[in-house]
Formats: C-alpha cells, structure tokens, sequence
C-alpha cells in the first residue's frame, strides 16, 4: 500500500500471510554390525503432521512539513504459530531377535509475538551543516511453546522405563535504544559531532520439564536436571565526540 495524505505525509507498508499443511510418513531400517558375529538392526516408522500460520505488517510514515524538518515512523507486527503431531514406531533387533518395540507419541504447540518500530527525526538549522537528530528504535518478543511426549517400551531387553514428560518453554525479550546527535560546522568543510546513547535490554527464558504421571505420587513433578530458566538485564549508557574532514580528492 501507498497512500500520501498530502504534500507532507505519506504513508507505506505492506501486509502478508501465509499458512502451511503438511503431512509426511517415513521408513528407515538401520543396520549395524556390531562385530563378526553380532549385528543390531533399527526399523523405524516416523507419522507426522504439522500445521503452521504466520502474519506480519510493516509500515512506514514520513512526514515532511518543511525543507528543516524530517520524520519517519516504521512500526511492524509479527505473529506465528504452529501445531505439530509425530508418532514414531521403533523395532530393535540383535542377530535378527527383536529385543524391544517402542512407541513413541508426541504433540507439540507454539505461538509467538513480536512488536517493535524505529523512529528518525532530523532537524536542518539555518546554518548550513548544523543539524539535530533522533533515533529511537524498540522490540518486545514474546514466544510460548510447550511439548507432551510418551514413549511405551515392550521386549524383554528395554534401554529405558517408559517415558512420560511435558516440556513448557517460554521466552520474552524487551529492547529499545535512543541516539541524539547534534553536529556543528567548524570552519570550511570541517564538522564537529556530539552523541548522546543510551540502551537497555532485558530477557527471560524459562524452561521446564516435567515427568507425569509419576509412580511414587502421580502427578506431574518438575525435572531438575531438564530444567533451565535465564533471567538478564543490561542497561548501557555513551557519550562521544566525533570530528570529521571533508576534503576533495586529488
């Protein structure tokens, strides 16, 4: 899209969507020889479907009510999510006895957000070369997945008890900057710039697992050693001086 308001404002953008479907069924045999005499064959069966639908938008709006005054706005939204389903059968054989079959069942969901936008504002005094400007950009990012997974063994010879876990993920970041600058002609093609920045940024990331249907109480229990969360936050604070000559080549 492409609209100007009037002489001194316009705006732009554009908006788009897509989703997918897909469905997809595998077979893989792996075969390893172990030794001369002992060999280990994996047949696995893999059933997946997964789902996904993503939007964004981008615009951008410039206003320009003289020759001494500029600003432009660019804000943009973006959103996702997706469902996805697998279900993998396994057969392990040792010297062509099946030693074990597994079933394993998972679901999976997730969504995300993300928010953010740029900010340029320019002001041209009467002096030719004297100029004041702003740039202030900033982005929240949020996502939130979770996961369910069941795995039942069956065999006389298993790796592992039956596994049963749900996994819950959920991250968020906040940033924004802010630049002002102001440059100040000195003497012929020789320019003098003052900064000013400042920044801030702050993450969390958390990260659970947990065994259900746990035999000792049965309910959900929280697994340490699968478990992570990060918390972070950090602010920044520059002040500069820049000098800069222009000069022809010769």
């Amino acid at each position: 899209m492409n609209k100007a308001f009037s002489p001194v404002a316009s705006l732009n953008g554009d908006i788009r969507y897509n989703a997918s479907d897909r469905l997809s069924k595998s077979r893989e045999s792996r075969l390893t020889t172990l030794s001369e005499t002992a060999t280990s064959l994996d047949s696995t069966e893999t059933n997946n479907t997964y789902l996904s639908d993503n939007f964004s938008a981008n615009f951008t709006f410039e206003w320009k009510p003289d020759s001494s005054n500029t600003l432009i706005i660019r804000p943009n939204i973006r959103h996702n999510c997706s469902n996805s389903d697998d279900d993998i059968a396994l057969s392990r054989y040792s010297n062509g006895v099946k030693q074990y079959t597994s079933k394993s069942i998972s679901d999976s969901r997730g969504e995300g957000w993300e928010l953010g936008g740029t900010l340029d504002y320019a002001h041209k005094f009467g002096k030719l070369g004297r100029v004041l400007s702003v740039n202030a950009r900033a982005n929240y990012n949020t996502n939130y997945s979770w996961e369910n997974s069941d795995t039942d063994y069956e065999g006389d010879v298993t790796p592992s008890p039956d596994l049963n876990q749900r996994d819950d993920n959920n991250n968020n970041t906040a940033n924004y900057r802010m630049t002002v600058s102001y440059v100040e002609p000195v003497g012929k093609n020789n320019f003098l710039q003052a900064l000013y920045r400042i920044s801030y940024y702050d993450t969390k990331n958390i990260n659970s697992t947990y065994d259900l249907d746990n035999p000792v109480i049965g309910m959900a229990v929280l697994n340490d050693s699968l478990s992570r969360s990060t918390l972070r936050k950090s602010s920044e604070q520059r002040f500069g001086l820049n000098f800069k000559a222009v000069r022809e080549k010769y």
